[in-house]
């Protein structure tokens, strides 16, 4: 994920472990101004759909 360099951000370390290679892959960020959260995610086209949805589901909990 890239940022303009004035944005002042932090990696979002815990939402690390919801990432797999094979389904649901993560990177996140904190903007340091406001707190808000911004994540870049991706599933494989060849992944299980239902698996992806229960992994964001489980990231929308965390983050809320």
């Amino acid at each position: 994920m890239f940022t303009r360099n004035t944005v002042e951000t932090k990696e979002v370390n815990y939402l690390r472990e919801l990432g797999n290679e094979n389904f649901f892959e993560i990177t996140a960020d904190e903007l340091s101004d406001n707190g808000t959260i911004l994540a870049c995610i991706y599933r494989s086209p060849a992944s299980d759909f239902y698996a992806f949805l229960h992994t964001l589901e489980l990231l929308i909990f965390k983050v809320s």
